[in-house]
């Protein structure tokens, strides 16, 4: 039998995952070009006016491998909440410019600010998250997006661009999607000091 925790869980998978069907086909512009993206392999070139990208994203690689990887007590930080919320389970942040996201944001009684299908909490400013991963006892991971990527003037800022452009000079991925782009980080694993690495990340080249 399925306890009341278990199904919540599914129930927000599901409706995750409807409301990824519907996205699909209204910003697929139909069925068509939904059921053909579908059939794309990852490399492979699509119609950016359409599609708004120019080839298949990976996000179900690396969020199976976060699943995977997670323990109670982590924490999920991703760039698209709402695709990762099927692949890799319960998303505590986003990681979006605030302009793009504050549309799908909703204040809950308990005064917290969460996105309005998965619940995510916005992150916006890096140094929250640096703040995040310094306090953290728990993991931290960081899931980034293929379709950011491509359109990463519009979905993030410039700090947070900064941002990631520096973690990446510190921390290798540990495991990039098969479109080559898409990423999951640990951002305090292994022997790693995540308060030195928070103080790393963030800073311009010298």
């Amino acid at each position: 039998m399925i306890g009341l925790p278990a199904l919540a869980d599914e129930r927000v998978a599901a409706a995750a995952a409807a409301a990824i069907a519907v996205s699909g086909l209204i910003v697929g512009h139909g069925v068509g070009p939904a059921r053909q993206l579908m059939e794309l392999e990852y490399t492979d070139a699509i119609n950016p006016l359409v599609h708004m990208n120019p080839f298949r994203p990976d996000h179900r690689s690396v969020g199976q491998f976060v699943r995977r990887e997670r323990e109670d007590g982590d924490v999920v930080v991703a760039e698209d909440p709402l695709v990762q919320r099927w692949y890799a389970g319960p998303i505590d942040y986003w990681f979006r410019r605030y302009g793009d996201m504050r549309r799908y944001l909703r204040k809950r009684p308990d005064g917290t600010v969460r996105d309005m299908y998965v619940g995510s909490q916005p992150l916006a400013d890096p140094a929250a998250l640096n703040s995040i991963v310094s306090s953290q006892h728990g993991r931290v991971w960081l899931i980034t997006s293929g379709e950011t990527t491509t359109l990463a003037k519009i979905y993030l800022s410039s700090r947070q661009r900064a941002w990631l452009d520096s973690l990446r000079r510190v921390r290798d991925p540990l495991m990039v999607g098969q479109d080559g782009v898409s990423e999951a980080y640990c951002l305090n694993c292994l022997a790693h000091d995540p308060s030195s690495l928070a103080d790393s990340i963030g800073r311009p080249d010298r």
